[in-house]
């Protein structure tokens, strides 16, 4: 099977690949059971390639195991061959792969455009705002979502439930904000619980909006 190496190059000889030519790109792929998604564009805001365009593409495997995690499928073996190839470019191509052998492989490609200034600050913070909400196990970052307003040069963090500042300020520690201005509304007053939890408070919502200083 060829269709992978085929994939690369035409990967490489196109960073803007339109996303219907891609799609056409997987059905050999989904020929052999593999579900295949093309993600959004994303920013990378870290690391060798800070400010430039990325995308993802997710390849599901659909091989047989032997009940466990040892792939028991002869089509495997032909797919690896591939891989051993598209790695052996990875150092030079700009492109890059992570993989859970059973599960799923990602590819990320990078794309001819990128992003500075103002609107690469805002993401870098925004990601990693993003990521602490990921890998938080905490209540209170569970309850946070983040809407974003890049034309206005900012966003805005929503705590549903129980803010406190000493939560927030703990939740920030290691974030770089000295660029943006931080504007925190309370949404509410704290209450005491009722029966059972007469002896709890209660604290109210929050939104947190951080603007990109002039």
């Amino acid at each position: 099977m060829k269709h992978l190496t085929k994939f690369i190059e035409y990967l490489k000889e196109s960073n803007d690949v339109p996303d219907d030519d891609i799609k056409v790109m997987f059905l050999p792929f989904e020929d052999l059971g593999v579900k295949c998604e093309l993600l959004g564009k994303q920013t990378i805001t870290e690391g060798k390639y800070m400010g430039r365009v990325s995308r993802n593409i997710i390849l599901t495997p659909n091989f047989k195991t032997d009940g466990g995690w040892m792939i028991d499928d002869d089509r495997y073996w032909e797919f690896l061959d591939e891989l051993i190839t598209f790695k052996n470019r990875l150092e030079s191509d700009d492109v890059s792969v992570n993989m859970n052998w059973v599960d799923r492989i990602r590819i990320r490609y990078i794309l001819g455009s990128s992003e500075t200034g103002d609107i690469l600050e805002l993401k870098t913070l925004y990601n990693k705002i993003h990521g602490k909400l990921i890998s938080s196990r905490s209540d209170f970052s569970n309850d946070m979502t983040i809407e974003t307003d890049y034309e206005n040069k900012r966003f805005i963090v929503h705590c549903s439930s129980g803010f406190t500042n000493r939560k927030w300020k703990l939740f920030i520690t290691g974030m770089d904000i000295s660029k943006f201005d931080m504007d925190i509304k309370i949404l509410g007053e704290p209450r005491k619980g009722t029966f059972p939890y007469e002896y709890e408070t209660f604290y109210p919502p929050a939104d947190i909006i951080f603007t990109l200083k002039n």
